[in-house]
């Protein structure tokens, strides 16, 4: 948390045994563990990039904002966060990926010690469904529960009618 310039420009004291914190502009902070291979380096490339070396592979991981903004689904404010109008709250979505760029050294060919690496394909496989919005709108059944809230509203409204 000390590393990242939106919490040292807070009021606020850092914590290094904080495991999650918002800052007082909206930034996150979550920490993770991660177990890696014996011998491993992790070194930051620049302010957006860290890598990750090892005997067998390197890993890059790269934050890509070009200062876009998202425009969420239809009625996902309203239905999915609860915010009844625009004026009730100050809702910024921005676009920002997450690019990833794996090496794999020639000696990965030998064989030896390759299981302890096939954990690359759920790894990134577990990225994708964190940081695409498009998964994520796919695992809430995002389309189906529209379907059936709009559904739902039209049938209320035309009980009303009815009555």
């Amino acid at each position: 948390m000390k590393e990242r310039s939106a919490f040292l420009e807070s009021d606020n004291h850092i914590d290094s045994e904080a495991t999650y914190s918002s800052s007082e502009k909206g930034a996150l902070f979550n920490k993770f563990q991660s177990v890696l291979p014996k011998g491993s380096t992790i070194e930051r490339i620049d302010e957006d990039t860290i890598k990750i070396d090892t005997k067998k592979f390197s890993i890059s991981f790269g934050i890509n904002y070009y200062g876009f903004s998202v425009v969420l689904p239809r009625f996902f404010e309203r239905y999915y966060l609860g915010l009844e109008k625009h004026s009730d709250f100050d809702l910024d979505v921005r676009d920002i990926t997450l690019s990833i760029k794996i090496s794999f050294k020639f000696r990965i060919f030998s064989g030896v010690g390759l299981d302890y690496y096939r954990w690359i394909d759920s790894f990134l496989e577990r990225l994708n469904k964190v940081f695409s919005t498009n998964e994520f709108l796919e695992d809430i059944s995002w389309n189906e529960a529209l379907t059936i809230i709009q559904y739902m509203d039209t049938h209320s409204l035309n009980e009303g009618v009815q009555k």
